[in-house]
């Protein structure tokens, strides 16, 4: 049957390029007329025909995805079975050490007016490990342990009032 080469191409639902490729490397069996149109065999384009609607198209991906799924099942399913051991709780956190040159006593905070190392640095508008690491280069600065308000039973490192004032102080001059 005689056809155009945009009818060859709209029949096998493929682009001009692509059959005249097909066409040069024969993989499409044509025979060029003078009239610059092709004689094509129905049954070549049946062959290279694609699906012919998008129904097709996907129930035939639906169907190889399907025996994709139940190769990955058998082989799933010849595997043994690991028993997953149960879950640990999560090792105990911690505590930071303080600064070995930093010695802190056992003096409570039963003064009046102490504060924890993290207050002071809030109050300071500064990062707790700032003020830490500007309390650790001074030297000067003798911290105390105090209780935890956050955590019952654990202490805190803190400052009473007068080393707190000369913290304070020292930042005021910075």
């Amino acid at each position: 049957m005689q056809r155009s080469l945009t009818e060859i191409a709209r029949l096998c639902q493929k682009s001009e390029r692509t059959i005249r490729r097909w066409i040069d490397d024969g993989v499409l069996t044509v025979s060029r007329l003078n009239n610059g149109m092709y004689e094509i065999a129905e049954e070549e384009i049946a062959k290279k025909r694609g699906p012919g609607d998008m129904e097709s198209l996907i129930l035939q991906r639906l169907a190889e995805i399907d025996e994709r799924l139940q190769r990955i099942e058998t082989m799933l399913l010849a595997q043994p079975i690991k028993q997953i051991a149960p879950r640990r709780s999560p090792a105990p956190v911690r505590q930071p050490e303080l600064i070995p040159s930093m010695e802190v006593t056992q003096e409570r905070a039963s003064a009046e007016g102490a504060i924890s190392l993290h207050d002071l640095a809030r109050e300071l508008g500064l990062n707790k490990s700032t003020l830490y690491g500007h309390i650790k280069s001074k030297r000067a600065y003798q911290p105390i342990e105090l209780p935890d308000t956050r955590k019952p039973g654990e202490t805190t490192t803190g400052f009473s009032a007068e080393e707190a004032d000369r913290i304070r102080s020292d930042y005021g001059q910075r």
